[in-house]
């Protein structure tokens, strides 16, 4: 098939603003209309590899996606798991951080069309991290403030189900999943609301919900309770609208200076990236979150 019976095929099946730009005889740069959020385009590229045709990202894609994300967050959790997603609907193979996807058949443009499409799925793995996960927790506090204000959570269940679970959920945490969300954990002789897990029945983040308004006193005589059978690094006292963090010291004695956020008098972008930093699934998973929360300041209005 010739070069311009290629990209007509290209044009035909994906895009009439698709170009293919000869590098050399047995490699073409496609020029396509597709970007990433910031405008930069996509890299294809249309190469002969041992006999075959393949298109390749010649790795630009996870290079790009680290100006935004930790490497480390990409090879692993809930990104590695999207990623892995991505790349299995449409068939494309990650060698050594490279994206190729075979052209079989001389199906030039639907293999274009399902390459593009997966670099495209990719990237949008950039939901799950940094400003876009605090606009979304900015948006998710804005809504409980006003409900809060509206007096409608009027038991700890509704404080569970409609404040803790919605914030959890943007954090990353897969709440479906009770052996990493577990709810009601068994220690000693009592049950912590939540027990935040990794690995899977491991917990690293207590959480003790309580009513509206009630003292949070008696949440944090459970939580130190449970230290006495199960040491977590985190744990959290919460009626909905205040949440009080504690760390252990070296020592085992809870740090009572760590934070206390306000939903209704706090700032809603300073809590979200607040909880980001210090309650996200994927930096509580790599420990990033354990190293600076000790010396947090109090974030309150």
């Amino acid at each position: 098939m010739s070069i311009e019976t290629i990209e007509k095929d290209f044009m035909d099946k994906v895009s009439e603003k698709i170009k293919l730009l000869a590098e050399d005889k047995e490699r073409f740069r496609v020029l396509t209309p597709f970007q990433f959020d910031d405008g930069d385009q996509l890299v294809i590229v249309l190469k002969r590899v041992d006999e075959r045709w393949v298109l390749s990202d010649e790795a630009h894609t996870y290079l790009h996606l680290t100006y935004d994300i930790d490497e480390n967050l990409l090879q692993g959790g809930s990104h590695r798991k999207f990623i892995l997603k991505a790349l299995s609907m449409f068939d494309v193979e990650d060698i050594d951080g490279e994206l190729i996807l075979n052209v079989s058949d001389g199906r030039y443009g639907d293999a274009l069309y399902d390459f593009a499409q997966a670099l495209l799925k990719i990237t949008d793995v950039s939901y799950l991290s940094g400003e876009r996960v605090q606009s979304t927790l900015k948006e998710h506090i804005d809504n409980i403030r006003k409900r809060l204000e509206q007096k409608i959570f009027k038991s700890e269940t509704a404080v569970r189900q409609g404040i803790v679970d919605p914030i959890l959920r943007s954090l990353a945490w897969p709440t479906e999943d009770t052996q990493i969300v577990f709810p009601e954990y068994p220690v000693g002789g009592g049950w912590a609301d939540y027990a935040l897990c990794d690995p899977p029945g491991n917990p690293r983040v207590f959480i003790e919900a309580k009513q509206v308004g009630r003292s949070l006193e008696e949440a944090e005589a459970q939580l130190s309770e449970y230290d006495s059978y199960v040491r977590v690094p985190i744990a959290i006292a919460t009626d909905g609208q205040k949440w009080r963090f504690f760390h252990l010291s070296g020592e085992g004695r809870w740090n009572r200076e760590v934070c206390e956020l306000d939903i209704v008098t706090g700032d809603s972008k300073e809590i979200g990236a607040y909880l980001d930093r210090h309650l996200n699934y994927e930096l509580i998973c790599s420990g990033v979150s354990l190293k600076t929360l000790p010396i947090a300041p109090t974030v309150r209005s």
